[in-house]
């Protein structure tokens, strides 16, 4: 469950954890359209249905921690991320740049 919560260690990161959870989710998207040519679609399914590993695996990771909303947990950046780049998926390079831009900041 540590590994979904934290998105494979993107939440250990010493700073600006949830950027680093979506900067890892652009980088898995864009070797999913690229090599497997995943449809823009593809991406808000996959966003979608990592909501629900997703919740579960954070309120482990919240239980096993004893804390609140802990900041490790980045799946959630991870599957809004995706959810992004649904729209931007069938564009150019500068549409996923700008999904990232919007969807963080």
């Amino acid at each position: 469950m540590t590994l979904i919560a934290t998105w494979f260690g993107c939440g250990g990161a010493p700073a600006a954890r949830g950027t680093w959870g979506s900067l890892a989710a652009l980088a898995m998207a864009f070797a999913a359209a690229r090599w497997l040519n995943w449809p823009a679609w593809a991406f808000g399914a996959a966003g979608a249905l990592l909501v629900i590993p997703g919740v579960y695996a954070a309120g482990e990771f919240e239980r096993r921690l004893g804390r609140e909303d802990p900041p490790q947990v980045v799946v959630d950046e991870v599957a809004g991320q995706w959810i992004a780049i649904a729209g931007a998926a069938s564009l150019n390079w500068q549409s996923w740049l700008a999904a990232f831009v919007l969807f963080r900041f």
